[in-house]
């Protein structure tokens, strides 16, 4: 398991928190199973989402909840593959703002 570094990230949320929230939201668990709450723009969660894995959070997942007819989610697996994870990432995001979208017409 990883050790991350001490910076300053926000608080992390309960799985029950994430559980719990009924709007669409945007999430990223941490290797111990914490959450962080994303938001703004795909591009602005995607460098939260690099905030946590610069601080040593590499094995972690980004999950998109309450997309209607979508499941999101994209897993990193360790440092090797930051990129990739950001690319991943950025696509899951933009597909599910697409998919709300359509939905919501």
């Amino acid at each position: 398991m990883t050790t991350p570094t001490e910076v300053n990230l926000p608080e992390p949320a309960t799985c029950e928190d994430c559980l719990t929230v009924a709007e669409q939201t945007y999430w990223l668990m941490r290797d111990n199973h914490t959450f962080r709450k994303l938001s703004g723009t795909p591009e602005e969660m995607v460098d939260q989402c690099m905030e946590e894995f610069d601080a040593g959070w590499t094995y972690c997942s980004l999950f998109v909840k309450n997309v209607p007819s979508k499941s999101n989610s994209v897993h990193a697996s360790g440092a090797a593959n930051r990129e990739d994870f950001r690319i991943n990432a950025l696509a899951a995001l933009d597909a599910s703002r697409l998919a709300l979208k359509e939905e919501t017409k």
